[in-house]
Order: C-alpha cells, then structure tokens, then sequence
C-alpha cells in the first residue's frame, strides 16, 4: 500500500470520529494538501474508510467453459448446414448429430463423445458467441438462403392452418461478374410448414417454364389447393392461371400494396434474347440443381417457428410462436397430410455433409460458368 493511501485512511479514520467542526478542519487540510475539491475530498474519506470488498467473479477473465475442441467442431457443423443463426443450429443440434452418426461422418473433434455432450448442453448465446469470430471471418455464402430465418413471419392477419397455400415469388439472381440479370428464379413456399421448392431458367416463357415446375411438382407430398401470386406477376398472369387451370388449383392475386416492387421490376429483365438462351442454359441448369439440394436441406433439416396468434399490449402486438419444427416434421404432424414410404426413405437417405459437399461442388461449377460470360477487363 502507498504511503498516501495509507495516510488517507487514517485521516478517514479521525474524520468518522471527529465533530463537525473538526470535519471541516480536515477538509480543509485535505484540499489544500491535494487540491481537490470540498466534494471530492469529502467522497474520497468516505470511500477510504468504507473499501467496497470484490467478489469473485463466477469465472475467470478470458476463461472458455467449452473446449478449443468444442469450439472447432461447432464451426464444421456450422459451415456444414450453411451457417445458420445460433438459436436454428440449437434447434436442430440433436438430429443434425444423429444424423452424422448414421452416415458415418462424425470424423475430427466430433467422434469425441464429450464434444458432442457439449455441443447438445450448448445455449443458442453461447453458440453465437463462440462462432463470433468465425462469422467476421468468413466470406458470405455464393448463394444465400432465402427467408434464411428462425421465424417465419406471416403475410395474412390470421395464421394459415391448412396445407397446400403455396406463396410463388419470381425474381431474377444478379451476376456480379459479368452485370447482367439473365436467370430467373422461381419459388413456391408452402405457408403452413414451410416447405420449399424452387427453379431456374433463362425466361418466363410458358414452354421453357412451366415444364420446370411439372417436374419440380412430381416430389412435392403437398397436394396443391391455391397458389397466392407475391412477386413476378407481370410475366406470370395469363399463363399462371392455365397452368393452374390444368393443376385444378385457384390463383389469388397478388397484393400490390405488399407487393416487392423491387423484385418484380428486377425479375423483367431476366428474358434473354434467343441467341443468349443457349449461352445461359448451362447456368440455368446448374442454378437450378442448386437450388434442390439448398430445398433439400431446408425441408428436410432447418427448422422453422411460426406464428400462432397474435397478443395485444399496451405498445401493440406481439406474435407468439410455436417451437422450432423442420418442415417434414410440420408435413408429418399436419391433420391432412401423411407422408409417404418414398418421403420416409428419402429423410432417412439425407446426410448433412453430403448436402454441404454438393453445395460446393455446384457452387465451384456455376462460378466457372459465369466466369465464361464474364465480360474482359
């Protein structure tokens, strides 16, 4: 202890027993002494005759409660179903791990049997905060989830509560390099469990696109009752509706107060040109094999909340969700939905590693095929 903090703590000393007169006497020796102010002076005495005594923090500073192991098997299981949020990878921790198991690809830190304890005690905020650093280190996904989100939120007042309402949005992906807006992509999303079905082509005409969605519809267990128009509608009126004359399924129109306008305006200019079609038809292709093993993992693995009811506060009101649910499970667990043996076999054929080597060897060809319609430096 220094020679003036000990001199302030017996002077704090004689001021705790000292009359008011003799306090100000001291003040006064204290301020002329240090130059502080009254205040201060006064606030210090007290402080030194009364040291606030430090509790021990719970854990050390810069201490881990999971290991360097953890941590590095969460960051594979977190690239490998598309870095996800933390309270999506929490969710489906359990059945993510199961299913690695079954597979045969719980290699490195994960056929660890206490890593794995870990992982499946770890909190969704512990798993955002240990995959801090990872995050700002790592470049973002060549193609992004869409509605990439824990909640789904719902367009409509009340909440959908049968199967088979399926939302079709249309927009066109933008090719960074080469600056040209030539591929559509086309997605219908069931709005009660979420499931997910999406294509790509180099136009919205009829013949090239809607034998796309015939043979995306083949695999859908969802039996169609209406499609709700959200996006694109200027290139899918009069043919979406014979199309979904054909399907004996009705069509509502879109709402254009909600409507993405920037979307829909985007989506116009991806019709090519004739002589183009041929040049993009292979990234057509490979966009749109993309985009079902991206559907495969969000159907099958990522769960998803949706909104129950509505509570109204003081300040307004609050959506209450449901527990996170895959969209197979929100298939299974639906009053007019039964899976098929052929879903079944198919749920049990999913491996999450397999998902993520398919992503990337598809992402490496679609780069390589733009790279070639690049335009020269």
């Amino acid at each position: 202890m220094s020679q003036e903090r000990s001199q302030l703590i017996q002077l704090a000393r004689e001021y705790q027993s000292a009359s008011r007169i003799e306090k100000g006497v001291i003040l006064e020796q204290l301020q002329a002494q240090t130059g502080w102010s009254r205040d201060h002076c006064r606030r210090s005495l007290r402080e030194a005759a009364n040291p606030k005594t430090r509790t021990a923090p719970g854990r050390p500073s810069g201490s881990r409660k999971y290991s360097t192991s953890t941590t590095t098997a969460l960051e594979q299981l977190w690239h490998l179903v598309g870095q996800p949020s933390g309270r999506r990878l929490q969710a489906m921790m359990s059945q993510l791990l199961h299913r690695l198991d079954r597979h045969g690809e719980l290699r490195g830190e994960l056929a660890d049997n206490t890593v794995r304890s870990e992982l499946l005690t770890m909190s969704s905020a512990s798993i955002d905060r240990y995959l801090r650093a990872a995050r700002a280190n790592s470049t973002p996904q060549s193609q992004p989830e869409i509605n990439d989100s824990l909640q789904q939120r719902l367009a409509e007042n009340e909440p959908v509560k049968e199967a088979g309402m399926f939302r079709l949005c249309a927009a066109a992906g933008n090719n960074p390099e080469s600056g040209c807006s030539h591929i559509l992509s086309l997605g219908l999303y069931d709005k009660l469990t979420g499931w997910r079905i999406r294509v790509a082509t180099t136009s919205a005409s009829p013949h090239l696109l809607f034998p796309l969605l015939d043979r995306a519809l083949e695999a859908n267990p969802i039996p169609f009752r209406n499609i709700h128009v959200h996006s694109g509608s200027e290139l899918l009126n009069f043919s979406l509706i014979s199309w979904a004359q054909q399907l004996g399924v009705d069509v509502s129109p879109p709402n254009f107060a909600t409507t993405n306008a920037a979307a829909t305006r985007d989506s116009a200019q991806c019709n090519c040109h004739p002589y183009e079609l041929a040049m993009y038809k292979r990234e057509a292709q490979l966009q749109t094999q993309l985009w079902e093993v991206l559907d495969a993992r969000h159907n099958y693995l990522l769960p998803i909340t949706r909104a129950k009811y509505k509570v109204w506060t003081g300040n307004g009101s609050v959506r209450v969700f449901d527990n996170p649910l895959t969209p197979l499970e929100r298939l299974e667990v639906s009053d007019n939905s039964v899976l098929s043996d052929g879903l079944r076999s198919r749920d049990e054929l999913i491996n999450p590693a397999a998902i993520a080597r398919e992503v990337a060897r598809l992402q490496a060809e679609l780069a390589l095929a733009r790279a070639q319609h690049a335009p020269a430096a």
